[in-house]
C-alpha cells in the first residue's frame, strides 16, 4: 500500500505514468490489463491521461496502452449542444460565432451541402460583412433593438453578398447596400446554401416559439431536423444518432398518449424530455480492454486486479455530494435502510480496497498549485491512515501512515526526481534527467549571415522591434497575434484601430482619385455612404466628423498646399550599401523625389497616425521614415522629408551624403548584430534614455520603468506592444544590467547609436 499527495490532476497522471513504469520493470509477469485506476470523477483526469499516456507511440519504452471508460463521446457531446441550442431559438441571438460553430460539425455541413472549405469562406465574408448578431431587424427587436436596426445582422449581410455577386467589385452603394466585393460564380452555390440555412433556422424560430401538443411536436421535428442534422454515407454513428433522437422523440410521444396528454406543451418541456431519454445513452464504457483500464468509482467496477490505484481522493471529491431538492422527502426523513450516496461511496471505496490482490496505491490534491497550502485527503482516505497508524507501529516509532506516503514536488521537472537511488522520488522522463545531468552553460550562438540582402523595411522593423531580426528573419518565428475581439458584439464606439484602419482606407482613395477643392465635399459624403453601409461606423455615430472627417481633410489640406508648389516627380537611383566586415549589404530601392519651387528637393510621405503627444513628437511613429530619408541621401543630392501625418507634418532636414552613409552603415551594423543575439535595446525605454540624459530634472527610474514596463495609464510600454520583450528581458534590471555589461566590454550605447541621430534629425516643419 502507498500513498501520494500532489499537487493538480496533471501531477497526479504524470505520478501515475512513472509509478506505472516502475512496476512494470520490477515484475515482468505484470500486464497493463491487470491494472485497474478509478477516480470520483473522470472529467478532471481524462484530459490529463490523455496527454501523458497518449504521447507516446508504441515502439516507445515508455508506451502504455490505456482505455478510458464512462467517457462520453466528443462527437456526440458536440452534437448535443447544437440540438440543445436549437431547441432554444427563440431566446438566441443567432449570433455569429454561434452558428459558425455550428457549421463546423460534420452532420450540420452535410445537411446544408458544405463542405470544410465552403466554411472557412463563409468566416472570412461574414467578418468582412460586418456580421455579428441577429436574424434580421425584426428578429432582434425582441431584444429590445429598434425596427430599423438592420447593420450587423446575417440579413445585413446576406445583402452585401448579394449584391457583391451581382454588382462585382465597387466602391458606390446600391440602395444603401456596400457589395462585398467580387463574388465568383464558381461561389455562388455557397452564398446559396447559406441564404437556405438561415431561412431554415427562421423557421424553426417561428416552431419552437409556439406551444403545440405532443403529436404536432412528433410530426414538426420530424420534418424540421433533416434540415439540421443529416449522415453521409461513410457516417454510421451520426446515422445511429439520429435514429436514437427520433426513438426519443417516438418514446416521449407515446407516453404522452398512453397518459391521454393532448394539452399543448413548450418547447421546454419536449427538450427536457427527448434529453433525458437520450441521457441513457451518452457514456461509452470501453471497461474490461486491453491496456491499464481508467473507469470511475461506481458498483461493479472493483473486480480482481492485481493492482488499483484510486487517483482524486480529495476531501471535497469524496464522498461524492448529491444536490439536495426540495421535493426529496427522504432528505428530511431518513430512516435506517434509507439509500445515502455518502455511504454508497464508503462501500465503493471498500470494494476498491478487496480488489486490489497485491498493491493499492491512493493519491489525491494534498497541496494547493496556487501556494502551496495544505488540504485533505477524503474522509474514507483518512478513516484508512487512522487505522494503520493504530493497527503497526514500525520500530522508528514514526506513523505508518507517513512513512507510506510520498509528497512530490509541484514540477516534474524538480531536482528532488534525480537524487539518490534509495529516494521515493523517482521519474523515466528522459529529457528532464538530461537537463539535471549536464550543467547549463550559455553557449552564443554561430555566427549567421542571411542570404538575402536587408532591405529599408527590415531596417524599419529593427527600429520597432530590435528582437525582429533574430526571431523573424533568423528563425523564421512570426509574433504572435493578438486576440481578436468578439464576433459577437457589434461596435458601439470607434476605437483606435478602427479610426486608423478607416483612414488608412480613405486615404489611400484620396490620394488616388485627388478630387478638386470644389468637388471634396461631394466625396466625403460619398465615402461616408460606403463606410456606413458596410457597417464599419457604428449606428447613428456622431463619431464621423470628429474623428474621421475634419482630420482628414486638415491632412489633405496640408498635403495639397505641398504639392501645388512641387514639380512633376523624378526617381533617385537604387544603389547597395555593402558591409564587407560581415558580408552583408543593404538593398536602398528608387525613390520619388520633387523639387519645391525654391530648388529644395522633397520626399513626400504619408502617415495616417497622430505625430505629436502633449506637444512632443512621437519618435517612434518616425521609424518608418528614417531609413527611407537616410538612403535618399546617398544620391549626393540633398533631399527633405516631410511626413503629412494625422495632426501635424514632420521634417527631416537634408545631410551630407558621407554622414547618412555612415549612419546608415551603423544601423546595418546593429541589424546585422541582433542577428546573432538578442540585443539589450528597447525603443520606448532607448527614447526614454535619450531624454532623460538631456534633461537631468526628471526622475530617470521612473521614467524608465514606465517607458518599458508600463503602468495602469500607459499600455503603450515595450511590454505591452514589443514582441517577445518579456521573453528575453522580464523587467527592467535585467535589461539595465545586460546594457551595463555591454558597457564594460567597451561595446556602444545602443540608444545612443541607434535612436539618438533620429530624434536629433527630425523637427515640426514651419508653417
Amino acid at each position: 500500500m502507498a500513498f501520494h499527495s500532489v499537487h493538480s490532476p496533471l501531477r497526479a497522471v504524470e505520478v501515475l505514468h512513472d509509478q506505472l513504469l516502475a512496476a512494470f520493470a520490477a515484475d515482468a509477469s505484470l500486464k497493463p490489463e491487470q491494472i485497474l485506476v478509478m477516480m470520483p470523477d473522470m472529467a478532471p483526469y481524462a484530459p490529463a491521461v490523455q496527454a501523458i499516456f497518449g504521447r507516446f507511440k508504441r515502439d516507445s519504452p515508455r508506451h502504455i496502452p490505456f482505455a478510458l471508460a464512462d467517457q462520453p463521446d466528443p462527437a456526440e457531446q458536440a452534437r448535443l449542444a447544437v440540438l440543445a441550442q436549437w431547441f432554444d431559438l427563440p431566446n438566441s441571438r443567432f449570433e455569429r460565432g454561434e452558428l459558425l460553430d455550428w457549421l463546423a460539425l460534420p452532420a450540420v455541413q452535410t445537411a446544408q451541402g458544405l463542405t470544410a472549405s465552403d466554411v472557412e469562406l463563409l468566416h472570412d465574408w461574414l467578418d468582412q460583412a460586418e456580421v455579428f448578431w441577429g436574424l434580421n431587424a425584426e428578429q432582434r427587436t425582441a431584444f429590445g433593438a429598434p425596427p430599423e436596426y438592420t447593420q450587423h445582422s446575417w440579413q445585413f449581410g446576406l445583402d452585401r453578398l448579394f449584391a457583391g455577386y451581382v454588382l462585382g467589385a465597387t466602391d458606390g452603394v446600391w440602395q444603401d447596400i456596400a457589395p462585398l466585393g467580387a463574388i465568383e460564380i464558381s461561389q455562388s452555390a455557397v452564398i446559396g446554401r447559406l441564404n437556405q440555412f438561415l431561412a431554415n433556422l427562421a423557421a424553426a424560430h417561428q416552431f419552437f416559439s409556439e406551444e403545440r401538443t405532443p403529436q404536432a411536436w412528433q410530426e414538426g421535428l420530424r420534418e424540421h431536423l433533416p434540415r439540421l442534422f443529416q449522415a453521409s454515407p461513410d457516417d454510421a454513428a451520426t446515422a445511429l444518432w439520429l435514429t436514437r433522437v427520433d426513438g426519443a422523440i417516438r418514446e416521449w410521444c407515446d407516453d404522452c398518449a398512453r397518459a391521454n396528454w393532448q394539452d399543448a406543451l413548450p418547447a421546454t418541456v419536449v427538450q427536457a424530455a427527448v434529453f433525458e431519454r437520450l441521457s441513457r445513452h451518452r457514456l461509452t464504457q470501453k471497461f474490461l480492454v486491453s491496456g491499464v483500464n481508467f473507469a470511475t468509482l461506481m458498483p461493479m467496477r472493483a473486480i480482481p486486479y492485481r493492482q488499483v490505484y484510486l487517483l482524486g481522493m480529495d476531501e471535497r471529491d469524496y464522498p461524492r455530494s448529491q444536490p439536495r431538492h426540495d421535493f426529496d422527502l427522504l432528505a428530511d426523513r431518513y430512516r435506517p435502510g434509507d439509500r445515502a450516496r455518502q455511504e454508497d461511496d464508503r462501500y465503493l471505496f471498500l470494494e476498491a480496497m478487496l480488489a486490489a490482490q497485491e498493491r493499492l496505491v491512493i493519491s489525491w490534491v494534498g497541496r494547493a498549485v496556487e501556494d502551496n497550502s495544505p488540504r485533505s485527503p477524503s474522509i474514507v482516505v483518512q478513516q484508512l491512515r487512522d487505522y494503520l497508524d493504530t493497527a503497526w507501529l514500525p520500530l522508528d516509532g514514526a506513523a505508518l501512515s507517513q512513512k507510506l506516503t510520498v509528497e512530490h514536488p509541484l514540477q516534474p521537472f524538480s531536482p528532488l526526481y534525480f537524487g539518490a537511488p534509495d529516494a521515493p522520488w523517482f521519474t523515466f522522463d528522459s529529457d528532464w534527467r538530461r537537463v539535471h545531468d549536464f550543467a547549463l552553460t550559455e553557449t552564443p550562438l554561430a555566427e549567421w549571415t542571411p542570404t538575402e540582402p536587408c532591405t529599408l523595411d527590415d531596417l524599419s522593423k529593427f527600429l520597432k522591434n530590435p528582437l525582429d531580426p533574430l526571431m523573424r528573419i533568423r528563425f523564421g518565428i512570426s509574433a504572435p497575434r493578438k486576440p481578436e475581439d468578439s464576433p459577437d458584439h457589434e461596435p458601439f464606439d470607434i476605437n483606435g484601430l478602427s479610426d486608423w484602419n478607416i483612414r488608412h482606407e480613405l486615404a489611400h482613395s484620396l490620394r488616388v482619385e485627388a478630387p478638386a477643392d470644389a468637388d471634396l465635399d461631394a466625396w466625403f459624403v460619398r465615402v461616408r455612404q460606403r463606410v456606413t453601409a458596410s457597417g464599419r461606423m457604428p449606428w447613428r455615430s456622431g463619431q464621423w466628423q470628429e474623428r474621421i472627417e475634419q482630420p482628414l481633410r486638415a491632412q489633405w489640406q496640408r498635403w495639397q498646399a505641398v504639392q501645388q508648389g512641387l514639380s512633376e516627380p523624378s526617381v533617385l537611383p537604387a544603389t547597395i550599401l555593402p558591409l564587407p566586415a560581415h558580408g552583408v549589404a543593404l538593398a536602398c530601392p528608387d525613390q520619388t523625389v520633387q523639387v519645391h519651387a525654391d530648388g529644395q528637393r522633397l520626399v513626400c510621405a504619408w502617415s495616417d497616425s497622430k505625430l505629436v503627444d502633449d506637444k512632443k513628437i512621437r519618435h517612434e511613429k518616425c521609424f518608418e521614415f528614417w531609413p527611407q530619408h537616410l538612403a535618399a541621401q546617398l544620391s549626393g543630392v540633398p533631399v527633405e522629408t516631410r511626413v503629412f501625418g494625422k495632426d501635424c507634418t514632420l521634417a527631416f532636414p537634408s545631410m551630407a551624403s558621407d554622414e547618412a552613409e555612415r549612419q546608415l552603415t551603423v544601423l546595418l551594423s546593429a541589424w546585422f548584430e541582433a542577428l546573432q543575439t538578442p540585443l539589450p535595446v528597447a525603443p520606448n525605454l532607448a527614447l526614454a534614455q535619450c531624454t532623460a540624459r538631456s534633461d537631468e530634472s526628471v526622475d530617470q527610474r521612473e521614467k524608465l520603468e514606465k517607458a518599458f514596463m508600463g503602468d495602469e495609464r500607459n499600455t503603450k510600454s515595450d511590454h505591452d506592444t514589443v514582441s517577445w520583450m518579456a521573453r528575453f528581458w522580464p523587467d527592467l534590471d535585467t535589461l539595465l544590467a545586460a546594457q551595463t555589461e555591454r558597457a564594460m566590454h567597451h561595446q556602444p550605447d545602443l540608444a545612443d547609436q541607434i535612436y539618438a541621430p533620429l530624434m536629433q534629425g527630425v523637427a515640426l516643419a514651419k508653417g
